[in-house]
């Protein structure tokens, strides 16, 4: 269609944004006032937020009392949510997000092969959340020393092994975990905090009882760590301990209960 060129063209604009803002008017209603707009939009939105959140929460409470009130709460992070009935992988990892900003749990993880095992710890606060009193754990070394020795217990008695924690020998020391069998007996030493320099004490103590073993273990939390004892062991190790097989393996090779390697890797 032609203009009308007797029209001039600022009423012609002025025009077509009247008709423009008129169309609008009608689909977002812009009749409302600000105000009204926001309260009309936003309060569901608060509302829901505020329900997911609720939701969240009694999700993470009603995990906490299924693994806490377990009599062995020395599970991997995936047992713990199957043990729960949490399958969703989402919801693991909401749920486990929560409980680490509330501070109710902290997180460990062991290498098995190339991989990584992720450990939940129930903090004192996760124990507190659901009214129940923290044990103390049968270790000294805290919680992940205990699971790790609790899974070479479970290791050795599905190998045919006789298992004492903190068996404590003639001369002071306690060993992590003694292993018997008829052939075989295995000081196990449990190395997941610094320095590691300590479990070479700790084996020269071993060697000097009146026990004499046929290996001792030196169970390390990763690879670096592995790596980094075993240098150790190469640079201080004494005359009286190359007597003995000392072999230092993953804590990760116990968890599945798979029968670890024999010899260094």
């Amino acid at each position: 269609m032609l203009l009308n060129k007797n029209i001039p063209i600022t009423k012609i604009k002025w025009e077509s944004s009247t008709r423009s803002q008129a169309f609008y008017q009608k689909f977002t209603r812009l009749e409302y006032t600000p105000s009204e707009k926001s309260s009309t939009i936003e309060r569901p939105q608060i509302h829901t937020q505020k329900s997911k959140s609720s939701n969240i929460e009694i999700q993470a409470k009603a995990l906490l009392n299924v693994w806490l009130n377990q009599k062995c709460p020395f599970m991997i992070q995936s047992e713990i949510f199957q043990s729960a009935g949490i399958k969703s992988g989402s919801a693991q990892i909401t749920i486990k997000k929560f409980l680490l900003r509330q501070n109710l749990i902290k997180e460990h993880k062991i290498q098995m092969g190339k991989s990584y095992v992720c450990i939940l710890e129930p903090l004192k606060a996760a124990y507190e959340n659901i009214g129940i009193t923290q044990p103390s754990t049968a270790s000294k070394g805290g919680y992940l020393h205990s699971l790790i020795v609790h899974n070479i217990m479970q290791w050795a008695n599905k190998h045919g092994y006789m298992a004492d924690t903190e068996f404590m020998l003639s001369n002071g020391k306690a060993v992590d975990v003694l292993l018997r069998s008829t052939i075989e007996i295995i000081m196990c030493e449990v190395a997941i905090s610094k320095p590691f320099s300590k479990e070479i004490t700790n084996c020269l103590k071993d060697v000097a009882s009146e026990i004499k073993p046929t290996a001792i273990w030196i169970i390390a939390q990763n690879k670096k760590s592995k790596i980094e004892i075993d240098r150790l062991l190469e640079s201080e190790i004494s005359l009286s301990l190359k007597e003995i097989a000392i072999i230092t393996k993953l804590a990760g090779e116990f968890l599945n209960y798979s029968s670890p390697s024999k010899t260094n890797k």
